[in-house]
């Protein structure tokens, strides 16, 4: 990984993934002419990325080197250059505003919820969570998937109830610690709303590697309104 503090609030890096080539020869005694095989490994994608003052990240998702890679690999390097300290790092997806439970509340009966990989919120959770959250501590879960269908035949479809198991596992991920994909029907209408549609991104236009300065002032221009600079 390579990074460069763009002032002392502002972070740029990058994160740099290679992939396996075959063995190579390698000179081992030069007096003997030994060889020896060794694996190198070659360049195959890097993804960059700006640390905001509030903690906010963006960085860039590729074919090559997904945003889902990206936090992946974030957290296990985070890890591995902190062992002394009893700090974990967790990244979540930062979504757009709007009210799902109003979504759901204008369907005439929701017919199937699926749950994926679903955690217990940090630091603040919301009245919302509490449901969901109480059975995960109970369990002793660390993560939790499920999948709740009824008849579209059916009158009344799934429970709305703001309390529910169902409706607080889906406030849960709709704030980012994992995804629901909920389908409702409204008149004769199938709806899908997938949590994960409502991650924050923007298409950038490509900027040269050295030119680092352009490149975060267009991230910062993109994202301004998300992130605190007061922090």
């Amino acid at each position: 990984m390579n990074y460069r503090l763009i002032n002392e609030d502002v972070v740029y890096a990058e994160i740099y993934k290679t992939k396996l080539e075959g063995l190579h020869k390698e000179l081992k005694s030069a007096n003997e002419l030994e060889y020896r095989d060794i694996r190198i490994n070659e360049f195959y994608e890097y993804n960059r990325f700006v640390i905001f003052p509030d903690h906010t990240i963006a960085m860039c998702s590729k074919a090559r080197f997904s945003s889902d890679e990206f936090i992946r690999i974030f957290k296990v390097l985070f890890n591995l250059n902190c062992p002394n300290y009893a700090v974990n790092v967790d990244i979540n997806y930062r979504r757009d505003d709007y009210d799902i439970f109003d979504i759901i509340n204008s369907f005439d009966k929701m017919v199937a919820v699926t749950i994926k990989k679903l955690r217990k919120s940090n630091p603040n959770p919301r009245p919302t969570f509490e449901k969901i959250e109480k059975f995960l501590e109970k369990e002793q879960t660390d993560e939790y998937s499920a999948q709740f269908i009824s008849d579209q035949n059916s009158k009344y479809g799934l429970t709305r109830d703001h309390d529910s198991h169902i409706m607080s596992a889906i406030s849960l991920s709709d704030e980012g610690y994992g995804q629901s994909i909920i389908k409702g029907i409204r008149g004769v209408e199938q709806v899908v709303i997938n949590t994960k549609d409502k991650i924050i991104q923007a298409n950038v236009n490509k900027a040269d590697k050295d030119k680092i300065q352009d490149f975060v002032g267009t991230i910062t221009k993109k994202f301004s309104k998300y992130i605190r600079f007061d922090h």
